[in-house]
């Protein structure tokens, strides 16, 4: 199959804003002056004498089969002799690859089968790269036996046929995954089948200051929640000088789609039963609608949109006082809260709210959230088990409150947000929790349509900021994009079919 790279430069900010994966954000510094980390309460695990998670988790009866067990045999691990090291890539950078780090020398230290040799494979200018070089690195026996890629790689890594579905591991060791959030679950599935072990993830949120909204006369502890109340809003604070503008964002195109999808209306259609996207829709009347009414709010001061790329503007406007608002993931709350503490305006008071809407009340939706865990087919079983032993040791809820707590993201299953270390630290840190509330409120829906073009959303990017940052004619920049989005995943597809 022919892989494709992306050449906009910060869009890995913007796919990977749906996930925790993508942003930079540190809370254990305290900047809230919450309660210093307390151990949290152990939840009782069945291991070998190893210390590796064994294959005698209490399991579902009635759950369906996620994945043939066939094709991840259970055995080969304790067969071995001596440690089975196992080659990790991951891309997460700054604090979120230190925080990673500690995680894999806790693993590695807590049992003595397996060894992992994690390593940083990213690249700051494409979202899809660590998936691009996984794929090529598979045909040589090159590349990683365990991956994390950002959830909107899906489709490029079910088209590669280079991975066992993570499922086959689930089923043949009758693991429990019951209390994944269901919303959060659907972003590792293919059908019926469990592809991939989430993991990583934030959806975007709403931050803003307090302090400007009740200098404004606002209710600091109601934020707006759709589109005609961030305007009400945002002309309340800056009549009442309580900010230069309402609300400040990065034309990026993830926004966008956030926002729609959150509404209820569809980013891509599919024609086939496939699920493979092959038309964008773009939100159709409701995308239309957002960009008229931000490009109508660009012109009256109320949005403050800065040019595309990785940066942390629309997020430092907050700290700085002029903006009240931003939309951003949820996992850059501390970076927030960092840039406050560290010289912001004086009087900002950080607050978040749920990610509004166009204009209908709908649940979040995190379709390609995170960046879930892939096992590499592979000729090794028990590098195989070993692979997925650490995936599923990941997901645990202790180290799962150990990474949420120390990057912004949510814990993406009930038992670890139930852990009394973690209610005590949404009781210190409620901001933390929003982002928590919205995904457990989210059903598990029909899985969206999806796409392996990774050039797709590039060209969404340019049509964004065009329309923000130039003054473009919105109708006509959206049709031209999507025409020629359209194209490429027509491409993209004949690419893939030719293939095989």
């Amino acid at each position: 199959m022919r892989i494709r790279r992306v050449s906009a430069a910060g869009l890995v900010l913007a796919l990977v804003a749906a996930g925790c994966s993508g942003s930079d954000s540190s809370t254990s510094a305290n900047p809230t002056g919450a309660t210093a980390k307390s151990d949290p309460v152990s939840t009782a695990t069945a291991s070998t004498e190893s210390g590796v998670p064994s294959d005698s988790t209490p399991t579902s009866s009635s759950a369906p089969p996620l994945g043939d067990p066939k094709d991840c045999p259970l055995g080969a691990l304790d067969a071995a002799s001596g440690k089975v090291t196992i080659k990790f890539w991951y891309d997460y950078d700054g604090k979120r690859g230190e925080e990673f780090k500690a995680l894999v020398a806790a693993f590695n230290a807590s049992q003595n089968k397996v060894a992992i040799d994690a390593s940083f494979h990213g690249n700051p200018a494409s979202f899809s790269a660590i998936a691009d070089d996984f794929v090529l690195a598979a045909g040589s026996g090159a590349g990683p036996d365990l991956i994390s890629v950002n959830g909107g790689n899906t489709q490029l890594m079910l088209d590669s046929h280079t991975t066992v579905p993570m499922g086959a591991c689930v089923t043949a060791d009758k693991a429990d995954i019951s209390d994944f959030l269901p919303a959060i679950r659907s972003t590792g599935m293919s059908g019926d089948t469990m592809v991939s072990m989430p993991w990583g993830a934030s959806g975007f949120v709403l931050f803003y200051n307090k302090a400007a909204f009740t200098k404004a006369g606002l209710d600091p502890d109601k934020p707006p929640s759709n589109l005609a109340e961030i305007r009400a809003d945002s002309k309340t604070i800056m009549q009442a000088g309580a900010a230069k503008h309402g609300i400040s964002m990065i034309a990026l195109s993830a926004f966008m789609k956030g926002m729609i999808t959150t509404n209820g209306d569809a980013w891509y259609a599919a024609s086939g039963s496939d699920g493979r996207a092959d038309h964008v829709v773009a939100g159709g009347a409701a995308g239309q609608k957002l960009l008229s009414q931000l490009q109508d709010m660009v012109t009256t001061g109320e949005l403050i949109a800065y040019p595309p790329g990785p940066n942390p503007d629309a997020l430092l406007a907050i700290a700085s006082g002029d903006s009240a608002m931003a939309i951003a993931p949820a996992g850059q709350l501390g970076d927030v809260l960092k840039a406050i503490a560290d010289g912001g305006a004086a009087g900002v008071v950080g607050g978040v709210g749920p990610l509004p809407t166009i204009d209908k009340p709908t649940m979040a939706n995190y379709e390609g959230a995170g960046s879930p865990l892939w096992i590499a087919k592979g000729t090794d079983p028990a590098k195989r088990e070993a692979a997925y032993r650490f995936a599923k040791w990941l997901v645990e809820p202790e180290q799962i409150y150990q990474w949420v707590t120390a990057t912004g993201c949510f814990p993406i299953r009930t038992s670890a947000a139930d852990l009394p270390a973690m209610q005590q630290f949404y009781a210190a840190n409620p901001q933390f929790k929003v982002a928590y509330d919205q995904a457990s409120k989210s059903p598990l829906g029909p899985l969206a349509p999806r796409t392996g073009a990774t050039d797709v959303m590039p060209i969404f990017d340019d049509m964004f900021a065009a329309v923000l940052t130039k003054g473009a004619d919105p109708s006509k920049e959206l049709a031209a994009a999507i025409t020629k989005a359209d194209a490429s995943l027509a491409a993209y597809n004949a690419s893939v079919t030719t293939s095989g």
